[in-house]
């Protein structure tokens, strides 16, 4: 995996708020940072990794989330990543 994209994923994941306190001000720009690095590295997205690094946050209480919630809290969060993969990819292809 490409090193700025898994900075982006590890920071992404170590800011995450605690639980029901909304999200964090900066959640667009650290997925779509995320975004930036598939398109331009060309790599897929790694649910596993992710989802590991998710499990590392304890101030946000993901590492004893059940499986399912942890589950879909992913699917959320890789959508959002996929949709700005989707309009960046866009956007380079006007640009480049």
């Amino acid at each position: 995996m490409n090193s700025e994209l898994k900075k982006a994923i590890e920071s992404y994941c170590a800011m995450l708020p605690y639980p029901n306190t909304g999200s964090n001000p900066n959640d667009d720009t650290r997925l779509y940072t995320i975004s930036y690095f598939l398109v331009k590295t060309g790599e897929p997205f790694d649910t596993n990794f992710f989802k590991s690094e998710l499990r590392k946050n304890d101030r946000a209480q993901l590492n004893i989330m059940n499986d399912k919630a942890i589950e879909k809290f992913v699917e959320n969060r890789k959508s959002e990543i996929e949709n700005g993969h989707y309009v960046l990819s866009r956007i380079s292809e006007l640009i480049f």
